[in-house]
């Protein structure tokens, strides 16, 4: 979702954000680190809602590789909201909606996830811990939550996207870079006196 349409910077919304730094996830509720109607409402990609975001397309061929990108402003009409283990089902049976781009998508991110691991990438594999309360809030059973590779295909896109982003911009800083040092040498040179056309 596109949070700076509604949090600019500077404001009192984007100060208090600032002071939080992150949600903070407990046990039994979780401390938004933006007000709900912004966390769970206007920047919440919901079903069958337009919701303002800010998007990162990529266009993958059949190994994965990028083949094509492009960043804007966009607004996204959702028409599904899976849950992980929704979307595992679905992958699972072979049955049910948006199969073909669910094994399409997983497809991709096995490959995604094979290059990483031959470039050198490390997979920290914590189980994560989750708690039964009972109604007062006291904690009755622990037991580890599943990983499901829907996570995992979900974690491999949102690291090719960072990955694709931090490269552009590394891209944009080079040239702006150059860009600077050529404007500086033109500025030493024109104070010798010399004339230059443009």
């Amino acid at each position: 979702a596109d949070v700076s349409h509604y949090v600019r910077a500077g404001e009192p919304l984007d100060d208090e954000a600032r002071s939080r730094g992150t949600s903070v996830y407990l046990v039994d509720r979780v401390i938004p680190m933006l007000p709900e109607v912004l966390s769970n409402d206007l920047c919440s990609l919901r079903p069958n809602e337009d919701r303002l975001a800010f998007s990162a397309v990529f266009e993958l061929d059949t190994d994965a590789a990028v083949q094509g990108a492009w960043y804007g402003q966009t607004i996204i009409h959702s028409d599904k909201r899976f849950s992980y283990e929704e979307a595992q089902e679905v992958l699972n049976t072979g049955v049910g909606p948006l199969y073909s781009e669910l094994e399409t998508m997983m497809t991709l991110s096995r490959i995604l996830r094979r290059k990483r691991h031959q470039n050198g990438a490390i997979a920290f594999e914590q189980p994560e811990v989750k708690f039964e309360l009972d109604e007062r809030g006291a904690p009755i059973k622990a037991y580890k939550k599943h990983r499901t590779e829907t996570m995992m295909m979900i974690e491999d896109f949102m690291l090719l996207c960072n990955r694709e982003v931090a490269t552009d911009l590394n891209k944009q800083a080079k040239q702006e870079n150059r860009d600077s040092l050529a404007l500086g040498q033109y500025v030493k040179f024109s104070s010798f006196g010399f004339l230059t056309k443009a």
